[in-house]
């Protein structure tokens, strides 16, 4: 009978854990769904008084991000000013951090939603040896809807659009949607994200006393988390109630004498007051505490360079180094602070472990040196590890940016054209069948398909994807960006260096690009023919 009871119960926790992570999910792709909700309003916005001419731009982040300023959006004001006689209506389908799989599973519904008369695509950067070919069977169903379950993604871009709606009210304090947030707590109390987003939006509208409330209530049902006293902790201390806030870590410390955390956040307390030696103890406590303090030495030394006692601070960086614990942000962290007493040897030897582990998490170390104008430092890291990492074409792309910014131009497109040799052989697989399933696809429908590079990579490679190209048009966008940094600067264009060689366009960036891309399109005879 005891056996029995306890099966049911255990299958009553398997089936209610199922049904709330499915509700989670329900809740956080509605979520999820706000983000890309006013793109679609304007997608779908009615335009009359002339014929209408449709084109969908798809593609991911580079594609979507922007607002009213991302590429497609240009493009349609840039086609509308020719005043042709036609109505241009752009529509902006680019889905943040997805790859060629999941696009082409969209094709034939955005087909048949707006009947384009051409696609645009710009895509494949996000794809990995994991990116399978699309086929509408049941495993890549299957494995695209595992790829759609994305609850930390998700819950973060649903608390920056929460966060970017609460700026937008303006005084409002009806806030849509905290009802949702005070429902998903009540369902998901062992949940952080729901505490925190309410907590914030308590926090804009100046109610300090339900924000309080709430985040005592997050240490009431998980007691046993460093996060719920971390809210509360922080939310006094906003408050300038700095003994209250140490009252709450003191209390973790008294209640879980052996749990490391409590001290830690004690001790980032105490830094933020400017108590360095009584944060020193703490993080000392907590090192003597577990037999691997590894992470508590991250701290301790960051805690040392942040008081500028960098001889201690750099002891224990390399005592992480020499447990083999240390990731590239301690390389980075030791070689800056090498760097910074003038030791270039011992820098650029830290530099060069950094670049080892993981030279694509190095744009740090670049544009700092760079900046510094120690360019042959940057050359030696960058060739120290360009031989024997697997991602070449990047590497020779940030050679061909450092010899730019140097001056030696022939330099510069000599590793440019390497980079773009070596993206040939890089694409995978089922990034060149996507894409030539895409061409197939279109060309059934008779709809015009425009493939587009991205900023600052040359156009080859993505034509040599294809056996026949001729109902295809490519568009470089190579010498135009690069010119243009060349006379401005990098950041004008790009707001990051996701890609080693480019990055997400600013709103000048997108205007450049969809200038290009326009060109294309009026050099089209076709484009127009069905209106003559």
């Amino acid at each position: 009978m005891d056996k029995m009871a306890l099966k049911q119960k255990m299958g009553l926790v398997i089936a209610s854990s199922i049904i709330a992570i499915l509700l989670l999910e329900i809740g956080l792709r509605l979520g999820g769904l706000i983000l890309s909700s006013i793109e679609e309003a304007r997608n779908r916005s009615s335009i009359t008084g002339k014929q209408i001419y449709t084109i969908v731009c798809l593609g991911e982040s580079t594609t979507m991000f922007g607002g009213i300023n991302s590429y497609p959006r240009h493009l349609e004001r840039i086609l509308n000013e020719k005043n042709e006689g036609i109505q241009f209506k752009v529509i902006n389908k680019g889905v943040p951090s997805y790859d060629t799989a999941y696009i082409l599973s969209k094709l034939a519904k955005i087909i048949a939603d707006y009947q384009p008369d051409i696609v645009i695509s710009m895509m494949g950067i996000n794809d990995s040896i994991h990116t399978p070919v699309y086929k509408d069977n049941l495993r890549i169903r299957t494995m695209l809807f595992l790829q759609e379950i994305r609850i930390v993604k998700l819950v973060k871009l649903l608390r920056s659009h929460i966060l970017r709606k609460i700026a937008d009210l303006s005084g409002n304090r009806k806030f849509p949607g905290a009802e949702d947030l005070i429902a998903e707590i009540e369902l998901n109390p062992k949940t952080q994200y729901y505490y925190q987003m309410l907590g914030e939006y308590y926090e804009s509208l100046g109610h300090g006393a339900a924000e309080e409330k709430l985040f005592r209530k997050a240490i009431a049902k998980r007691p046993d988390k460093s996060w719920a006293y971390g809210l509360l902790g922080k939310f006094l201390a906003r408050q300038g109630r700095n003994d209250e806030a140490t009252e709450v870590y003191k209390g973790a410390i008294k209640k879980y004498p052996r749990k490391t955390w409590g001290y830690v956040l004690l001790g980032h307390h105490y830094e933020d007051m400017g108590e360095m030696d009584k944060a020193e103890e703490l993080y000392k406590t907590a090192v003597s505490i577990i037999n691997s303090p590894y992470e508590i030495l991250h701290d301790l030394g960051y805690h040392y360079e942040k008081r500028g006692d960098f001889k201690k601070a750099m002891d224990v960086f390399n005592q992480l180094i020499e447990s083999n614990r240390a990731g590239v942000g301690i390389y980075v962290h030791l070689g800056t602070l090498y760097l910074g007493r003038g030791e270039i040897e011992k820098a650029a030897a830290a530099f060069k472990r950094a670049f080892s582990v993981d030279p694509t998490r190095t744009d740090g170390i670049i544009d700092r040196l760079t900046a510094e104008g120690k360019y042959g430092l940057v050359e030696d890291l960058l060739k120290s590890v360009v031989e024997t990492h697997s991602e070449k074409d990047l590497l020779y792309r940030q050679l061909g940016a450092l010899y730019q910014r140097w001056g030696k131009e022939e330099l510069a497109q000599e590793f440019f054209l390497k980079a773009d040799s070596s993206a040939d052989s890089a694409y995978h697989d089922a990034t060149k069948t996507n894409y030539r399933n895409l061409a197939k696809a279109l060309k059934k429908k008779g709809i015009k398909l425009i493939c587009v590079q991205y900023p600052m990579r040359s156009v080859l490679p993505l034509q040599k994807i294809f056996d026949s190209a001729e109902d295809i048009t490519f568009v470089e966008n190579k010498q135009n960006f690069e010119q243009a940094v060349k006379e401005g600067t990098y950041e004008d264009y790009f707001a990051d260096k996701f890609a080693g060689d480019f990055g997400h366009c600013t709103q000048k960036g997108n205007k450049l690009l969809a200038e290009n891309v326009a060109k294309s399109i009026f050099r089209l005879s076709w484009t127009f023919k069905r209106y003559e």
